[in-house]
């Protein structure tokens, strides 16, 4: 049982896309990097796969509640790519191999293929991409570099003008 009293009374509104506030009549405004913080990365995870000789797995990836449409393991990373940017909670990665470093090979192989997705947007530090797979033999997610960049409103440069989800950038700054 929750501790306060109105734990079944509060509600919430999920905003359509570009609003926010608690009615969802503000408009947003854009995120992004700090440009005056130096030294900052991106994000990279790293999905390792490994499947028989067979090749007739496929799995998923999830990101913030979101799952990507079924990925067979023949897949490349072009198409593991192009499956995580049609979640709406991911804008921008790039995906690339890292074992074995070979063009145009599947995602998944019989001696384990190991893939780093970078984030460009969102930055900073993200939540981990969980992985399920069917008839695969191995299949792991881990972080080789954990995100610094900031992910903040008007890119910490300016004020949300609300009613037009327009920054108004400091004087020096603009878009």
């Amino acid at each position: 049982k929750a501790a306060t009293w109105d734990y079944e009374l509060v509600k919430g509104c999920y905003c359509e896309e570009g609003y926010t506030g608690y009615d969802c009549t503000q408009r947003a405004c854009p995120y992004g990097d700090d440009p005056l913080t130096k030294k900052q990365v991106n994000e990279v995870q790293q999905i390792t796969c490994e499947d028989d000789a067979a090749m007739d797995g496929s799995f998923t990836l999830t990101f913030r509640q979101q799952t990507t449409a079924t990925i067979p393991v023949t897949a490349t990373i072009a198409d593991v790519e192009a499956a995580l940017e049609a979640l709406t909670s991911v804008t921008d990665v790039v995906v690339a191999q890292v074992t074995p470093n070979v063009l145009g090979t599947s995602i998944c192989s019989a001696t384990g293929v190991t893939t780093s997705v970078e984030f460009r947007r969102p930055t900073g530090n993200v939540p981990m991409i969980s992985a399920a797979g069917s008839s695969i033999d191995s299949l792991a997610v881990g972080a080789s570099v954990d995100g610094t960049k900031e992910w903040a409103e008007c890119s910490n440069r300016g004020i949300c003008d609300r009613e037009q989800g327009l920054c108004r950038c400091f004087p020096g700054f603009g878009a």
